[in-house]
């Protein structure tokens, strides 16, 4: 399946930065379904960069995006 829907219980990565900024970024773990809660995947009109790569589960290594509630897995990039 093509970017198959990850599990809630799964541990993510969360990079978010601002853009044009000189400040440190924040790298946070913590399972897909409080990034999806904590608005994580949120880039603020456009002034975050954001990342988040999944940690645990079979897709881990994959990057990930949120689908409407879903978080999915980005697997065609996958190695």
């Amino acid at each position: 399946m093509k970017n198959p829907i990850v599990g809630k219980e799964e541990t993510v990565e969360v990079f978010r930065v601002a853009k044009l900024s000189l400040n440190r970024p924040s790298i946070v773990e913590m399972a897909a379904e409080d990034a999806v809660s904590g608005k994580m995947f949120e880039t603020s009109r456009g002034t975050m960069d954001v990342a988040v790569t999944i940690k645990t589960g079979p897709y881990a290594g994959c990057q990930a995006y949120l689908d409407g509630a879903h978080v999915r897995a980005r697997t065609e990039y996958a190695e």
